[in-house]
């Protein structure tokens, strides 16, 4: 099987949910490199805190998705080929409808995660750039708002409520329901901004076929990646709507499931 490019999930695929990576995926990193095969991102992270320290110690020096599929990063030039912020009106409409509701969320751009009102949570590590908004000075360029439904406590019904509203008021946007061991919650970004069409673009500038990538993951946001490549690994803390659609289910991260997977993938590539 012709494999060039790994894209795979973060938290809960390849760093565990206190964002610890397994003491052997540097030298199977390597290896890939040495082979000419890609590994990338594709996470709803921003750019910066977790991704930026992980990207830094693994050597990641490469294209990624980040924001959900709003972004796509050249870490070696700092060029951004495929950038999606969400239209301004729209940006509006949702803070709006969420402060009249009292949630606690935050939007992103490419500098910071801003909030309305502070919260904790570990989507923003110590050292991640996070600033105050009022209503009237919305930042621009917003790549992503997230509202994590735990946090607020909501059902996942009600949580499904308010996603309908969201799309009913704005037709120039996309929602992906986001869950992670128990965590769960949504991401807002651009129309055709997602992890699929993502990697649909970046395929068009590393010049590789969908079907020869490999997706990893284990969350519900990680369905457009797997439908956008060739071949799926879903991990053994994955959904079943996940599962069902992957070629291979592999263990859970904390059990050494990323590596079980790339070794899988060296594997189909002939390499080991």
């Amino acid at each position: 099987m012709t494999i060039k490019a790994i894209l795979s999930d973060l938290d809960g695929s390849l760093v565990s949910c206190d964002g610890h990576y397994d003491v052997r995926l540097p030298a199977l990193l390597q290896k890939l490199r040495e082979k000419n095969i890609h590994f990338s991102l594709a996470t709803g992270r921003a750019c910066y805190g977790l991704v930026e320290k992980l990207l830094k110690e693994l050597n990641l020096y490469d294209y990624h998705i980040v924001f959900g599929g709003g972004m796509i990063l050249n870490v070696l030039t700092g060029e951004t080929p495929w950038l999606r912020p969400i239209s301004e009106k729209s940006v509006r409409k949702i803070v709006s409808y969420y402060n009249t509701q009292s949630f606690l969320y935050s939007v992103e751009t490419t500098e910071a995660a801003y909030m309305f009102r502070r919260f904790e949570t570990f989507m923003y590590p110590t050292g991640v750039i996070v600033r105050d908004f009022i209503e009237s000075t919305i930042p621009p360029g917003v790549l992503k708002i997230l509202l994590q439904s735990s946090i607020n406590k909501l059902s996942e019904k009600i949580a499904q409520k308010h996603i309908k509203h969201i799309l009913n008021e704005c037709k120039d946007v996309e929602v992906v329901r986001l869950g992670h061991e128990g965590y769960f919650g949504w991401d807002v970004t651009a129309e055709n901004s997602t992890k699929h069409t993502a990697v649909l673009e970046y395929g068009k500038i590393l010049k590789i076929n969908p079907k020869e990538m490999v997706a990893i993951g284990d969350g519900y946001n990680d369905y457009p990646l797997f439908t956008a490549c060739g071949y799926k690994i879903a991990m053994g803390n994955a959904p079943k709507e996940l599962k069902d659609i992957a070629d291979l289910v592999v263990a859970p991260v904390e059990s050494g499931g990323i590596i079980e997977a790339i070794e899988h993938v060296l594997t189909l590539a002939k390499i080991i």
